[in-house]
């Protein structure tokens, strides 16, 4: 992409693993069904799929995006997005050096509005091995973007890598 688009930006928009692994077996579940065209194989190996694909999918964009300069690369938190849409939108702009205009403003105010009485699933707890899983797999990316582990108490920002 950056070859083809020299002067792209690109916004990488990153979730505590924990809850992208919740979600996307949740998905698996409930989603797949639609779609699939035959059962799935009763061993359960999507969790394990899913881990790898997506530490993989994270290592290749940290070595692709490698070098891009600040105005090309914003990164942000999902969380933060959920708390407030409209200041990581203003931040990521501000970074990325786009202009933000009054019309697409109100347009996003009003997007963000009508979608403000959203409820997210309520997904069950991961147990503590299928955590400890996710950090042995995604442990630097979780240092990375500020997610404490299992042992250091998850939720809360990380100060030093594991």
């Amino acid at each position: 992409l950056r070859e083809m688009f020299p002067d792209a930006r690109f916004i990488h928009l990153h979730r505590h693993p924990y809850d992208v692994f919740r979600s996307n077996l949740h998905f698996a579940r409930e989603g797949h069904v639609l779609f699939q065209l035959q059962d799935p194989p009763q061993q359960g190996a999507y969790p394990q799929r899913f881990l790898e694909n997506y530490e993989r999918m994270e290592a290749a964009f940290e070595r692709e995006s490698a070098g891009l300069p600040p105005n090309r690369l914003a990164s942000l938190r999902f969380e933060d997005v959920e708390a407030d849409p409209i200041d990581a939108i203003r931040r990521v702009y501000s970074q990325l050096e786009l202009p933000l205009t009054d019309r697409f403003m109100e347009r996003l105010q009003r997007y963000v509005a009508s979608v403000s009485g959203y409820q997210k699933n309520k997904l069950r707890a991961l147990p503590d091995a299928e955590r400890a899983r996710i950090d042995e797999v995604m442990g630097r990316f979780m240092w990375r973007w500020g997610y404490k582990s299992l042992e250091e108490g998850d939720r809360r920002r990380a100060d030093t890598p594991p």
